[in-house]
C-alpha cells in the first residue's frame, strides 16, 4: 500500500489543538437509485444490528446496540430468526446488576482465530457518555459449550472518564481494542494469556476526530443530548474518536482511524512491546490516506481494506497499492457498520441505520425502517488468518 510517512507533517499534526475543528459539510454525495444485483439479502431483524461474526461452520452472531430500548445485545441466527445468545438472561443489561459480570453495552462481537466468540462491552452507555466503573471488558465464549470461558476485565488504570471500548482485532498473542472515548481516546493492547491491558497512543492526534459526523447526502448529525468534545466543552455535534481498526495479513501493521479523520498505521512490534517508549510509538504513526465518513471496516487476506461510506450508501475498497475504488453502491446499504469477510469469499454488511435513531436526530422520532437487513457481496478473497479464519 502507498503509505505516506509523516516526517515534517507529523510535527504539524501534533500541533493541532485537541478541540476538534469544525469542518465544512462535505459536498453532497450522489445517492444510488438502483439496486446492485450482486448484493444479496441474508437476514432480517426487528432490532438494529451493528456487527456480524461468522464461524467456519456457519454459525452467525450479531451485536445489537439496543437503540430500541432494553433487549438482547448478542444474538445468533437460527432458522431465519435472531435469538438471544446464549440466552436473554445473560444478554440483557440489568441496571441493578454487577457491571463486572453483566453485559452493559455490547458494541461488537468477533469470532477469533481460536474459534471462540469475543464480546466487546463498551463500558459506557453511549459514545461520549461517562464510563461505568467495572463495566469495560472483553468476554470470551467457548462456542463448543456456549459458556463463558474468560472475562478480561479492564484494570482501572486503563479506563478513562469517558472510556468506550469500540471494536477489537487479533494478532498472535495480543488483541487490540479501540477506545473511542471523548477527551482521552487511545488503543488498548490486551495480552491474551495474562489478561493484562495497557494503553498506547493515548490522545494521539491520529486517534482524535477532526470533524463532526454526517450521514446520507452530507446531512449533519445533531445529538439529542450533548457530549463533550475533545476539549471537554459540551456539544450536540456527534464526534467519534478512534473507531475503525484492522491488522495487516502479515501482522506487521496496525491500521486505525477516528470517524472523521484520516486512516493511519503504526508497526505492531512497537504496540506489542511494553517497553517501547511512548515517544517512539507516537512518532512511528504514519498517515495512510485521507478517507471519508465511515462507520465500519474489514480486511481480507490480500490486504484490501473495505470501508463503508455512509454519506452515499457505498462500500469502498482500499487496495494494497493505495488505489481506492467503489466496491458497491446501493440504496439498501444504509449506514453499513462492522463488516465480516468469510472463507467463501463473501463480505457481509449490516445496514445498521444508526443515523436514523432518535438520539442522532436531535431527539426527533426515530426513522429506522424495519426490518433491519443484512447483506453480502462476493469479493473473491478470504479473511486475514491472523484475525479469523
Amino acid at each position: 500500500m502507498r503509505h505516506i510517512a509523516l516526517h515534517a507533517g507529523l510535527t504539524a499534526l501534533l500541533a493541532l489543538p485537541l478541540a476538534a475543528a469544525h469542518a465544512a459539510a462535505p459536498a453532497d454525495d450522489v445517492m444510488p437509485d438502483k439496486q446492485d444485483p450482486r448484493v444479496v439479502e441474508v437476514a432480517q431483524s426487528d432490532r438494529v444490528i451493528n456487527s456480524i461474526a461468522i464461524t467456519t461452520s456457519g454459525r452467525f452472531f450479531v451485536s445489537m446496540p439496543g437503540v430500541e430500548g432494553p433487549g438482547p445485545q448478542v444474538a445468533e441466527l437460527k432458522d431465519g430468526k435472531f435469538l438471544p445468545f446464549p440466552n436473554l438472561e445473560w444478554s440483557l443489561w440489568k441496571a441493578d446488576a454487577d457491571p463486572r459480570n453483566t453485559l452493559m453495552h455490547v458494541n461488537t462481537v468477533r469470532v477469533g482465530p481460536d474459534g471462540d466468540l469475543w464480546v466487546v462491552d463498551a463500558g459506557a452507555p453511549r459514545v461520549g457518555g461517562k464510563a461505568v466503573p467495572g463495566a469495560a471488558k472483553i468476554v470470551r465464549i467457548d462456542l463448543k459449550t456456549n459458556k463463558i470461558k474468560r472475562i478480561y476485565q479492564a484494570d482501572p488504570s486503563v479506563v478513562r472518564e469517558y472510556t468506550y471500548f469500540n471494536d477489537m482485532r487479533f494478532n498472535g498473542k495480543v488483541a487490540y481494542i479501540t477506545d473511542a472515548g471523548a477527551i482521552n481516546p487511545g488503543i488498548v493492547v490486551l495480552d491474551l494469556a495474562s489478561g493484562k491491558m495497557r494503553r498506547v497512543l493515548d490522545t494521539h492526534p491520529a486517534t482524535v476526530a477532526t470533524h463532526e459526523m454526517y450521514a446520507d447526502g452530507g446531512r449533519r448529525i445533531v445529538l439529542k443530548d450533548p457530549i463533550p468534545d475533545n476539549s471537554g466543552k459540551p456539544t450536540k455535534d456527534k464526534f467519534v474518536n478512534v473507531d475503525q481498526l484492522e491488522v495487516s495479513p502479515d501482522g506487521k501493521w496496525f491500521y486505525f482511524q477516528p470517524i472523521g479523520g484520516a486512516l493511519s498505521r503504526v508497526p505492531t512490534r512497537l504496540l506489542d512491546d511494553p517497553n517501547a517508549p511512548k515517544e517512539r510509538v507516537d512518532a512511528a504513526v504514519e498517515k495512510v490516506i485521507d478517507t471519508w465518513m465511515a462507520a465500519g471496516t474489514a480486511i481480507d487476506a490480500k490486504g484490501n481494506i473495505y470501508m463503508s461510506k455512509v454519506t452515499n450508501r457505498s462500500v469502498m475498497r482500499i487496495a494494497p497499492d493505495g488505489k481506492v475504488t467503489t466496491l458497491v453502491s446501493d440504496p439498501r446499504l444504509t449506514w453499513i457498520d462492522a463488516m465480516w469477510v468469510t472463507r467463501e469469499g463473501n463480505l457481509y454488511m449490516p445496514a445498521a441505520q444508526l443515523d436514523r435513531t432518535s438520539a442522532n436526530l436531535a431527539g426527533a422520532p426515530a426513522q429506522i425502517e424495519y426490518p433491519v437487513r443484512l447483506y453480502r457481496i462476493a469479493v473473491g478473497a478470504k479473511p486475514a488468518a491472523n484475525d479469523h479464519k
